[in-house]
């Protein structure tokens, strides 16, 4: 198979990976990123299964990936840093937390 003719499902990979993501940004990154693990990949593809279904398992695993980097990273941006959020929320909402402020902020450091 050559390259030309993965390239004629990239519309198909696209639909589907917005399908998954329900972003056009996030959808077309997949895309991309599914490409270019087809094409550096083409010799392990042995032809027992359709090409379509081969370039939609790597773009869901793509999806997977990406998607458990952004929840982790999200995550662990809450958990480490509960402190610096809620003295966010308590600057930004009211004016009389000095005491509570002073007391997060010992919290932090």
């Amino acid at each position: 198979m050559e390259d030309e003719e993965l390239v004629a499902y990239y519309h198909d990979i696209y639909v589907y990976a917005y399908s998954l993501s329900k972003s056009p940004h996030e959808a077309e990154d997949i895309a991309q990123e599914t490409m270019l693990k087809a094409i550096s990949n083409i010799s392990s593809f042995d032809g027992r299964k359709d090409i379509r279904a081969w370039l939609f398992t790597i773009a869901r695993k793509s999806f997977t990936t990406r998607s458990a980097k952004t929840n982790v990273s999200y995550w662990k941006t809450l958990v480490i840093h509960p402190f610096k959020i809620v003295a966010y929320i308590f600057k930004k909402h009211s004016s009389s937390t000095n005491k509570l402020s002073r007391f997060i902020n010992t919290c932090i450091i």
